[in-house]
């Protein structure tokens, strides 16, 4: 089944400016099952208005949802779903059941699974108190999908967690949504936090969707270049070169992008004097950056 989001509108009144401010404008999205989906934009674009509208949190001011908020789960860093600290794993998972209306016979059955796939056996008894962040997290949403909803938005969730644990989490995620088909929507400011699982980007910026399509296309079109960053002890003006952009100009700083080729990086640093570099670093491109490209209409050859 297809969940959508049809010409969705979100607009707040500020009083103090005696008019609407439009957070969302004419949103339209489609989630399939079996998809994996990032949605990502920079702070203030609207991401989380538009999460706030899918859960069924906030009502849409313009526009409608097919699907009802009972299918839905969000599980969020400051989640509704919070765990009793002084109860175990297990007996949170029951109380949570009970809230819920669930049989007990449906919290055991739904129980043995989500501890499975979220490794959660060896814990199961353990105190919440006593576990690690990540064994937290991954508690929290378990806990959220004892209901088997058929959409999950993770908002923020991965944030605080160590490296290591936001990898197995997202093994967790992978393994869910390929065993039960459930939609799994991954909320984030950053693409490194779920780079590694997600199949399809959404790119929110402004209150409107800039980006909707397969990841690999996005990283094919909009993530090759590198970003030059240098530190000079004068100012200075360079020439232009083909296929190198600059981005930001200081007082004593550049901040270039280039197209990750060969013998590109070599025509970057030859555009300074090296006796004026007093640093330099070399990364990918940002959020940012990538936003104000999509914005340009500007794509890598």
């Amino acid at each position: 089944m297809d969940y959508k989001c049809i010409n969705v509108s979100k607009s707040y009144h500020k009083f103090a400016q005696k008019e609407d401010i439009k957070a969302l404008e004419n949103i339209n999205l489609t989630l399939s099952s079996g998809e994996i989906v990032g949605i990502i934009g920079l702070s203030g674009s609207g991401k989380t208005t538009l999460i706030d509208v899918l859960s069924g949190n906030l009502e849409a001011t313009v526009g409608e949802l097919n699907y009802s908020p009972e299918s839905v789960v969000r599980v969020h860093k400051t989640s509704s779903v919070r765990l009793n600290k002084n109860l175990s794993v297990y007996d949170n998972m029951v109380a949570f059941g009970k809230k819920e209306h669930m049989s007990e016979l449906d919290v055991e059955n739904r129980m043995v699974q989500l501890r499975d796939i979220f490794s959660l056996s060896k814990f199961i008894n353990t105190k919440v108190s006593e576990l690690a962040d990540e064994i937290k997290v991954k508690c929290e949403m378990a806990i959220s999908l004892l209901t088997s909803p058929r959409i999950v938005f993770f908002d923020d969730s991965l944030s605080g967690i160590n490296h290591s644990g936001k990898n197995e989490i997202l093994k967790c995620l992978k393994r869910l949504n390929k065993e039960e088909r459930t939609i799994v929507v991954l909320v984030s400011s950053s693409l490194k936090d779920i780079d590694k699982i997600i199949n399809r980007l959404v790119v929110v910026d402004r209150g409107n969707i800039i980006y909707d399509g397969a990841y690999n296309d996005f990283k094919e079109i909009y993530c090759k270049d590198k970003i030059f960053e240098v530190f000079l002890n004068k100012n200075v003006s360079i020439e232009q070169v083909e296929g190198i952009n600059v981005l930001e100009k200081g007082e004593y700083y550049y901040k270039l992008s280039f197209a990750n080729k060969n013998g590109m990086l070599s025509k970057v640093i030859n555009l300074f004097d090296v006796d004026n570099i007093v640093d330099l670093t070399i990364g990918n491109i940002d959020l940012n950056d990538i936003v104000e490209k999509i914005r340009k209409g500007e794509l890598n050859d």
